[in-house]
């Protein structure tokens, strides 16, 4: 719904404008960035009886840092399309026990548990309009290689009992760190507005949603003479960027 609003208001902006072709050539900068993640987890038991388990969202934690971008600018008649490169140290991590449900934060199944992101980097496409010789709207679609790091398990402790009062035993310890990268898409928009002769002014939002799909740990789960495998955690995050940054065009 968010992104049907922010083309349609680039729609009319557009259209209903006396636009002109301000916005083209090489664009360098640098971002200072905020963002925000937050996650919910599902793990999944299906011996001895399949179960998914749920967590609820956690509330988003905050990172400030920083960023570097790269566009070239394409113009015809006021409307720009550019495609560019980017890069963020985001180095954000949310912990579980910043949910806002309390009583979830001291269950030991997922109170130890987080999702980290570190980096990323990627290729993207802004379309806008220049509103007037020192102001230019856009839209964003891009996709970028995020490095996270999770931490999780299926099974609270090496040792516990089900509601059948039967006593399970893992052999190894069953919360594993997991590193990795996952590529996904994201979506946005922003504007940019003239400082000084070649200097200007950007701010940008964007956002995506990715799911990591990570191995609980390798050893099996024993109960009585049967042994059962574990299966996997899904970290499902939602990362939310704001920008503000220098833009030099030539």
């Amino acid at each position: 719904m968010l992104k049907i609003k922010l083309f349609i208001i680039l729609f009319i902006l557009f259209f209903s404008t006396n636009l002109q072709a301000r916005t083209v050539g090489n664009y360098v900068g640098i971002d200072l960035i905020k963002t925000n993640l937050s996650f919910s987890m599902e793990a999944t038991i299906s011996e001895p009886s399949h179960q998914i388990i749920k967590s609820r969202q956690t509330v988003p934690s905050s990172m400030h840092s920083f960023g570097f971008k790269y566009n070239y600018a394409l113009n015809y008649r006021g409307v720009f399309i550019s495609p560019g490169l980017i890069y963020e140290k985001n180095n954000v991590n949310n912990p579980y026990n910043y949910s806002s449900i309390a009583t979830l934060s001291n269950i030991s199944l997922y109170g130890k548990s987080y999702s980290k992101i570190t980096q990323r980097y990627g290729v993207k496409l802004d379309l806008g309009g220049d509103i007037n010789n020192d102001f230019s709207i856009y839209g964003t679609i891009g996709h970028a290689v995020n490095y996270y790091e999770t931490y999780g398990s299926l099974y609270p402790n090496r040792a516990y009992f089900t509601n059948e009062n039967t006593k399970y035993t893992v052999s190894e310890n069953p919360w594993k760190l997991n590193k990795g990268r996952k590529s996904a898409p994201f979506f946005g928009g922003g504007f940019r507005i003239k400082l000084y002769k070649n200097w200007l002014l950007n701010g940008e939002y964007n956002f995506t949603r990715f799911t990591i799909d990570t191995k609980a740990s390798e050893q099996t789960l024993t109960s009585g003479k049967k042994d059962y495998t574990p299966e996997k955690i899904h970290f499902n995050n939602n990362i939310n960027i704001f920008k503000l940054g220098i833009n030099f065009n030539f």
